[in-house]
Formats: structure tokens, C-alpha cells, sequence
């Protein structure tokens, strides 16, 4: 898409369609700068079907910035509805900003002609911003967003790491699997609030608990893996 100064938005796909700034999904996010996710444009009015080749149900439309210039809007889609949580949607958020860190790099190399000490130390904190960016990506990749433990995607990968390794160097772990007795009771009575504040505390004290090197994750609504490196 084009800046915010101009009044259309050229599209991805298609016959040379122009979409007017504010028009539509996408024309609205270049227009507010803001995010916009629809679980099921099908209800939606503001969506506006151009003939696709692919299904779109969910659909995540993300600003794309330069520094604080809207370049144009980067759409997500999915052919089923409410396919986009609250941790996917923030992924998508950081890999959008990720791309418009990266288009401003792109800039200022095409300005090394002109290298002078400014544009030197412009590089040097937008690499930081970088780097602390794609650190985000990797947390939000293996956590759960909920206790701020591993994932289950995340914790199914290491055990199978130690597994093998405990094969071929004869080495030792162990692999407990906790989950908390009588939580639905507790919801009943005192809420659900109390009963994620339950399962919060037990995943603080494993974190107090956990040594150097060992993996403890959750991997359920109430369960938890913990795999105890050189351990038996």
C-alpha cells in the first residue's frame, strides 16, 4: 500500500483495484494507524470480497509503519473463524513491526553515501530495537502466555531432546506430570479468578523450585510437565 498522504491504497492482488484510504478493512487501518480483527467477515459490513482465490472467514489487518509513517496495511487471513487468539494476534503485531523496522534499515543503507555519524548511531539503536524485537518473537514463541511458563509445543520438543540424549550418552532425567486436585470446586464456589489465581501460584512456586537447565511448562489448563535435567 502507499503512505497515509495519498487517498488509495493499491491492492495486493487483482486487476489494478484501488482502495481509498477508509475504505473498507485495510482502508481503515491505513487510515487510524490501528489493528483491525474481524472473527468472521461474513458478518462484517466493512469487508469487502474482491473475488479471492482463497477462503477468508478470520481476518487480522495490521498497520505496516515506518518509524511513525503508515507505509501500508499487512492482512492475515484464515478460512476458519476466530482463528486468531490474543497471543497469535501479538505475534502477528511484532512480525508486522519487525518488517517496518526492517524497510527503515533498508533506508538508511540506501543512504550510505551520505554516511555521517548520525546516520551511524540511527543504525546502531534501530538494530538494537531489532534485536530486542526478535527476542520478544522467541519468547512469545515457547511461553504461555497465561503463567509465563514453556508451552506445550515447546516443552514436547525438549523432552524429546532429553530423551535422545539420555540414549546415547547413558545419561539420566526425570519427567514429572502435575495437575491440581479439585479445581473445578474451586471455581464453583469462589470463581473462576480464584481458580487462576491457584493455578498462577503453583506455577510461581514451580518456578522458585526449578534449577538451572530444567524445563517446566504448562501443558494443559491445570497440568504441568517438568523434566529434571541429569536427574533420577
Amino acid at each position: 500500500g502507499r503512505g497515509r498522504g495519498d487517498r488509495y491504497l493499491t491492492r495486493a492482488r487483482g486487476k489494478g483495484r484501488r482502495i481509498k484510504i477508509g475504505e473498507g478493512i485495510a482502508g481503515q487501518v491505513a487510515k487510524t494507524g490501528e489493528y483491525i480483527f474481524v472473527s468472521d467477515v461474513t458478518k462484517d459490513s466493512r469487508f469487502e470480497n474482491f473475488k479471492m482465490k482463497v477462503n477468508v472467514t478470520s481476518l487480522l489487518s495490521v498497520p505496516l509503519k515506518s518509524e511513525d509513517e503508515i507505509i501500508g496495511v499487512i492482512n492475515f487471513s484464515h478460512p476458519f473463524s476466530d482463528a486468531f487468539d490474543e497471543n497469535r494476534i501479538n505475534l502477528m503485531l511484532l512480525l508486522s513491526n519487525f518488517v517496518g523496522q526492517m524497510i527503515t534499515l533498508t533506508g538508511l543503507h540506501n543512504k550510505i553515501a551520505n554516511w555521517n555519524e548520525t546516520l551511524k548511531k540511527e543504525v546502531q539503536v534501530k538494530t538494537r530495537e531489532l534485536v530486542k524485537k526478535n527476542r520478544e518473537l522467541q519468547k512469545i514463541a515457547v511461553s504461555d502466555p497465561f503463567t509465563g511458563l514453556y508451552n506445550r509445543r515447546f516443552f514436547s520438543t525438549r523432552l524429546e531432546e532429553e530423551f535422545s540424549r539420555a540414549i546415547r550418552y547413558h545419561e539420566h532425567f526425570s519427567l514429572l506430570i502435575l495437575d491440581i486436585d479439585n479445581l473445578k470446586p474451586i471455581n464453583d464456589t469462589y470463581g473462576h479468578l480464584a481458580g487462576d489465581s491457584v493455578i498462577k501460584g503453583l506455577a510461581r512456586v514451580l518456578k522458585k523450585l526449578g534449577r538451572k537447565g530444567d524445563v517446566i511448562a504448562r501443558i494443559g489448563g491445570d497440568e504441568f510437565g517438568y523434566v529434571l535435567i541429569e536427574a533420577h
